[in-house]
């Protein structure tokens, strides 16, 4: 039997993990640049509602 190159699903997942984290943490840092250019718009004023309470 011949072993093919590739990745596992285990691998795989990892990958997805790191990436998903990476989006994360860029989507929230581009957010708070916009609110931070614009803090009267609506997505800003509701963000700050929900992390007061």
């Amino acid at each position: 039997m011949t072993k093919t190159a590739g990745f596992t699903i285990i691998q795989l997942m990892f990958v997805l993990l790191i990436a998903g984290l990476a989006g994360s943490f860029l989507v929230d840092a581009l957010i708070d640049k916009r609110c931070e250019s614009d803090p009267s718009s609506s997505f800003c004023t509701n963000k700050a509602k929900a992390s007061s309470s």
